[in-house]
């Protein structure tokens, strides 16, 4: 399978992120981001069929997120476009709180944020992609499945 990823973190500064400036990432207006989502999409389906579109990685928390696709999904006159949002839940457990920073929430409840606003894809099957997140200072891997499932069941 092959996934497309159009921008990463264009949520930066939106909503209750405003004022939150993160050099490493270039924030786009809800309007705009539905512009650029909808000539990528269709310049990928046109030219890769069957690829999947991913939207853009979002970084600001499950609420504000959330809102923000659903803007980009009205500036698209109720279309998303994408076959899955793309979530960075960093700082977010399972079942048990595992950073020595402290948390921001249980990973579980930050989804059903997004399952609750985007229930089915353009498919009909429910929206999810997220990318790696670092824990406990260890980067997770595919290849490091052993420590994905004791992290998330203890």
């Amino acid at each position: 399978m092959v996934a497309y990823q159009i921008h990463n973190e264009q949520d930066s500064e939106f909503g209750s992120d405003k004022g939150n400036i993160n050099h490493s990432a270039i924030s786009i207006a809800p309007a705009n981001y539905a512009l650029i989502l909808q000539h990528a999409s269709t310049a990928i389906r046109q030219a890769h069929p069957g690829a999947k579109v991913i939207f853009g990685g979002l970084k600001t928390g499950p609420d504000n997120a959330a809102e923000y696709a659903r803007q980009v999904q009205r500036a698209l006159d109720g279309k998303l476009l994408v076959d899955a949002l793309a979530l960075h839940p960093h700082g977010r457990y399972i079942k048990h709180i595992i950073f020595n920073y402290g948390s921001i929430g249980r990973l579980p409840d930050a989804l059903n944020v997004f399952k609750r606003a985007f229930p089915t894809s353009r498919s009909g099957s429910p929206r999810w992609a997220r990318r790696p997140t670092a824990i406990s200072g260890r980067n997770i891997t595919p290849t490091s499945p052993p420590t994905c499932a004791n992290l998330s069941t203890n």
